[in-house]
């Protein structure tokens, strides 16, 4: 008899219309994953019963749930759907700037891109955007590059060159457009979506499926080391299992193809400055979500609640001066940016975060015969400074995806 086999299996993602509207049949997109463990959970009522055979008569099942819990190697495009979905808004593009005239300045590592007329604010343009110039009568060192904005009037973008590679002093050059590159989110203001989907892991190999029904994502866990891959994990509660021989999301959406990211292909910047000393970065994305609870007369929970989004995360950088000490010291608020790339070429797919507004909950050190390392812990605020024609969003957190 055939033992099931995790390279047999295949995890399926695809929403559904609305709460209590299972989705079957075509459609869906396989997940990769490292592992994926997708679970029912029953509560359990012991029978605390005292009877005159002195043996217990067990336990009561109870309200039934359902926890996804999936971990990946991170790469552009692959978990757009659910970071939007976790963050209630979808990716989305901005609309590129055309027929600038753009003067380029600078010497590596960090460049200015003056636009002559117009505003980069007004158009949308946020710090920590990655933009690329194109069209137009440019150098060939300046065209075609992910550039990374780390600083931004309405007028003036500083940037640095993600794969580190100069640029060309010239200008002004006119007929340029100017793109953000792929799709973005961040937690709205208003317009929140709610998206419900059904998970099915279809075991092949014993021709079984496990069909997970109204889950809502809820938490996506971002780990960024110096070496090794970066990796993500997502995760969330449903309302209810169902199991059988047929798969039900039939003929899914293949796997992405896109390179695995590492966090070593990236540039961090801490309160507007680039940092060279961190040895790590974590993000984790918390909407609260969870089984709303029971009700009289159903073994399965009316729906899903959510709460606040939360964003917490913390960085390690080896100890070389007494500024991130300072800034904990103070309670300053600060802004994180970080970027990372699929690959060194020019224009590597590549994902981005934006973190406006955190402040330092911590600086403890380690010690040893090496060098010694700090640990800088953070939570995230709303940023109420950011919005329309400034130069961050009104938002916890942005996420730029080339993929999305």
């Amino acid at each position: 008899m055939a033992i099931a086999q995790g390279i047999s299996k295949i995890t399926v993602f695809k929403k559904q219309t609305g709460l209590g509207v299972s989705a079957s049949g075509t459609g869906g997109q396989i997940m990769r994953r490292e592992s994926s463990a997708n679970v029912l959970k029953k509560d359990t009522y012991a029978n605390n019963e005292i009877v005159s055979h002195q043996q217990s008569t067990g336990k009561t099942h109870g309200l039934r749930s359902v926890d996804i819990s999936l971990n990946g190697v991170l790469s552009p495009g692959t978990y757009a759907a659910s970071v939007g979905s976790i963050l209630r808004r979808d990716f989305t593009t901005l609309t590129a700037i055309t027929a600038v005239s753009v003067t380029i300045a600078g010497t590596a590592p960090t460049w200015t891109v003056t636009r002559a007329a117009g505003s980069f604010l007004t158009d949308g343009f946020k710090i920590g955007h990655v933009i690329r110039l194109t069209v137009g009568t440019l150098n060939a060192l300046n065209i075609n590059k992910n550039l990374l904005i780390i600083g931004l009037t309405a007028t003036v973008a500083t940037v640095r060159v993600l794969n580190e590679t100069n640029m060309f002093a010239e200008g002004p050059i006119t007929g340029t457009t100017i793109t953000m590159v792929g799709k973005q989110t961040f937690a709205p203001l208003t317009g929140h979506t709610r998206d419900y989907y059904t998970v099915e892991d279809w075991q092949s190999d014993i021709t079984q499926s496990e069909l997970f029904t109204d889950v809502i994502l809820g938490m996506a866990d971002f780990s960024l080391p110096s070496t090794g891959n970066a990796t993500i994990q997502l995760g969330g509660p449903g309302l209810n299992r169902s199991s059988g021989s047929s798969q039900i999301l039939t003929t899914p959406t293949a796997e992405t193809t896109s390179n695995v990211m590492a966090a070593v292909n990236g540039d961090l910047i801490v309160n507007g400055v680039v940092m060279a000393n961190v040895t790590g970065l974590s993000i984790k994305i918390d909407g609260k979500a969870a089984n709303m609870g029971a009700v009289v007369g159903a073994n399965i929970s009316p729906d899903i609640q959510r709460g606040i989004i939360e964003v917490t995360g913390q960085f390690t950088a080896f100890y070389q001066d007494g500024v991130l000490p300072a800034l904990f010291d103070a309670a300053t608020q600060i802004s994180l940016v970080f970027a990372m790339t699929a690959d060194s070429s020019a224009t590597s797919d590549f994902m981005s975060f934006v973190i406006p507004n955190i402040t330092l909950d911590g600086d403890s050190k380690d010690d040893g015969d090496k060098a010694i390392v700090r640990t800088f812990p953070f939570t995230a605020r709303l940023h109420a400074a950011g919005g329309t024609g400034a130069n961050s969003e009104k938002t916890i957190i942005l996420i730029q995806d080339s993929l999305a």
